[in-house]
């Protein structure tokens, strides 16, 4: 069985796992093309960010966002989500030092730096998305996904978590064990600091991997949604997209593996 990160190393495994993780998209309408695919969301949440529009068309582009997150499956069983305009505030007051295009992503971020610090502060602000016993780890990380798919990856409990890093049964769950325990993270740690853990293992790969690997990202994204990244403008964002590359190729690996 071969590791996660040898999936990031080597490029005809990385494609392997792309196309296996494009199969499992169309199979469970995890759409990334389209008008409600991943890269249209990009796009409005771009927008949402940019400090150059009105807070009122901010808010517009990030609800959209916001209620195609909600719909979708698991979001919000068992609680719903928060207002939006209650999230968007506290993304815009506290969460802006961590919007795309800053240099925070996965490339660059380092263990116990103070931008990690901050990461780790902000993300108790936003326990209020939803009401339930434990932080809401799945909805948090999707919407912080959209504001920065270049540091934040998607996390959910069952394609995620069960298949892909859960130490007894997930795919590469032994690979997550060890790289808590090297890091003397709780494995199965109930904080919010969970989802920073999650993000700095995907850090990990991303900058274990080849020197190319967001090349072969970019080529694969390009071979499958070419009209859709020009339609909505991506271009070159696309090979900063660090976390989406990171969620893509560890799902389809999971699914190749096992």
């Amino acid at each position: 069985m071969r590791e996660l990160v040898d999936y990031f190393q080597n490029r005809e495994s990385a494609y392997a796992a792309l196309e296996r993780y494009f199969e499992f998209s169309k199979n469970n309408m995890w759409d990334v093309g389209g008008s409600t695919g991943k890269i249209s969301l990009y796009s409005r949440m771009f927008k949402a960010i940019d400090p150059g529009i009105s807070k009122s068309e901010s808010f517009d582009e990030f609800r959209v966002v916001y209620d195609m997150v909600r719909s979708w499956p698991g979001v919000e069983r068992g609680g719903k989500l928060a207002p939006a305009k209650e999230v968007h505030e506290v993304i815009l007051k506290g969460g802006n030092e961590f919007f795309f295009g800053s240099r925070g992503d996965l490339m660059n971020i380092t263990f116990h730096s103070e931008f990690v610090n901050k990461v780790n502060r902000f993300l108790p602000a936003l326990q209020f998305v939803k009401q339930t016993s434990n932080y809401p780890w799945m909805p948090v990380s999707k919407i912080l996904h959209f504001v920065n798919p270049g540091l934040f990856p998607i996390w959910d409990w069952t394609v995620v978590w069960n298949t892909v890093m859960y130490p007894t049964q997930g795919a590469f769950g032994s690979g997550y064990r060890d790289f808590c325990h090297k890091h003397g993270f709780n494995v199965f740690e109930n904080r919010p600091v969970f989802l920073l853990n999650y993000m700095l293992w995907a850090a990990h790969h991303i900058q274990q991997g080849d020197a190319s690997f967001m090349e072969w990202f970019a080529d694969w994204m390009n071979h499958h949604f070419s009209n859709d990244i020009i339609k909505y403008n991506l271009g070159q964002k696309v090979k900063t997209l660090y976390a989406t590359a990171f969620e893509f190729v560890a799902i389809g690996a999971a699914y190749l593996e096992k």
